[in-house]
């Protein structure tokens, strides 16, 4: 049986877990991940979109990039 994709976050540990089929990846030896939060922010002016944005892997944020944490083994 196939594993399920999916995401679940654990609020009292402040953490992610994120799973995804390996026939989705095809046969990597490894992979990287990267990982962008993205959260809008309440405003009082409709004109203005706020929001805050974290690069799990980076003290600094790039729009144009997403950085990546090593490599990952399958399995």
């Amino acid at each position: 049986m196939a594993e399920d994709p999916g995401a679940r976050y654990d609020a009292g540990a402040d953490a992610v877990a994120v799973s995804v089929p390996t026939a989705c990846l095809s046969s990597p030896r490894w992979v990287r991940l990267g990982i962008k939060a993205f959260a809008p922010l309440a405003t009082t002016d409709p004109a203005v979109l706020a929001s805050t944005v974290d690069d799990g892997h980076s003290d600094a944020f790039r729009m144009t990039r997403v950085s990546t944490g090593p490599r990952i083994r399958r399995g």
